[in-house]
């Protein structure tokens, strides 16, 4: 029995992977070879075919993750309901070799995610909702291979269906990384407004008292919503969009301006646990930072607040910020339980015979 098993594995191995496989064909590999890595070290031969494998298509890397946990799961358990052991999968990490050869794919996420001190992985197989925590980040992996990153206090709800894939943004800002299937679009929902893709990297945010925006990384995502009155627009990469309110009678336009490569990536300096300033006001800067933690950091002269500063700082450290801010500007820090005060220092000089 043990042979003709290795002898099934072997045959699903060796299966050529120069043509696009089907999702189930994806899902069987990944099983197979999920069954290699447990078996015990590859061969230098084997680890090519893997490696070869795994970057045939964006979809294995999440589908070993998910044989991977599956397997794991089940040794605990012999009989479970199967959500159930979806439950238990999204607490698992890749293990094994997954863990060293994918460090750069998933491991560029995993860093800012340490960085915070919290965070998370999870697999996605039917309709959930995911969400963060303030200063929590979290990169959930998709059935199809695409990949969600929450940001900090941020919630989406996910349905996948057979025609297409649905994700709607109750709050916060997110990532996608959107696996090509154009025979199925992905659509993320945000405040009556539809934003569709079929293979793409972009970003949503919906923050309090903030228009919601768009920002296209790679390929093109496409906005309208007969509900939201929005007049259809496409985005390409490196443009951002900025959606009017929905409270705003009639036709609304979507803003719609061009944005640097490194524009993109400083608006997106939060998935590695950063945040990048580029002339702000410190009042904004303290805005930013108290997204990201309950110790809220105050500046109290008005006069102060509208001083501007450029540069990148760790998100997990108001500490750290407000004390370079003080060195910059010649304020005093006041480091509190709850708050991190930053003041004008006063005068030490003072009048004789007072």
């Amino acid at each position: 029995m043990k042979r003709l098993e290795r002898l099934n594995v072997r045959r699903k191995l060796d299966r050529p992977v120069t043509r696009r496989h089907s999702a189930h064909e994806i899902e069987e590999q990944a099983v197979a070879w999920a069954t290699r890595l447990d078996n015990g070290a590859l061969s230098d031969e084997d680890e090519r075919v893997l490696e070869a494998w795994l970057a045939s298509d964006v979809r294995c890397v999440g589908a070993l993750a998910r044989a991977q946990a599956y397997q794991e799961a089940s040794r605990a358990v012999s009989v479970l309901d199967p959500a159930v052991i979806a439950s238990l999968a999204s607490d698992q990490k890749p293990k094994g070799r997954m863990t060293r050869r994918d460090a750069f794919r998933w491991g560029a996420i995993a860093a800012g995610v340490s960085a915070l001190g919290v965070g998370g992985y999870a697999t996605v197989a039917a309709a959930r909702t995911y969400e963060t925590r303030k200063g929590e980040m979290k990169v959930v992996a998709l059935s199809d291979g695409s990949t969600i990153n929450l940001n900090t206090d941020s919630k989406v709800r996910v349905d996948y269906g057979s025609r297409r894939r649905f994700v709607e943004l109750l709050r916060g800002e997110v990532l996608f990384e959107v696996a090509r299937d154009p025979n199925r679009p992905f659509v993320v929902a945000v405040d009556s407004t539809f934003i569709t893709a079929t293979g793409t990297s972009f970003t949503v945010g919906a923050l309090p008292d903030r228009p919601v925006m768009v920002i296209v990384r790679e390929g093109s995502v496409k906005i309208d919503g007969d509900a939201a009155n929005i007049s259809p627009v496409v985005l390409a990469a490196n443009t951002r969009a900025s959606l009017p309110s929905r409270d705003k009678p009639g036709l609304r336009s979507v803003k719609v301006e061009n944005v640097s490569v490194e524009e993109v990536r400083d608006n997106l300096a939060w998935e590695t646990g950063r945040i990048a300033f580029k002339g702000e006001t410190l009042a904004q800067a303290a805005e930013a930072f108290n997204r990201y933690s309950d110790v809220r950091l105050v500046i109290e002269d008005p006069g102060i607040a509208q001083e501007r500063i450029a540069g990148v700082y760790q998100n997990n450290d108001p500490v750290g910020f407000a004390r370079t801010v003080a060195d910059s500007f010649d304020l005093q820090v006041h480091i509190e339980q709850s708050r991190i005060r930053l003041s004008r220092k006063k005068s030490s000089l003072t009048p004789h015979g007072i």
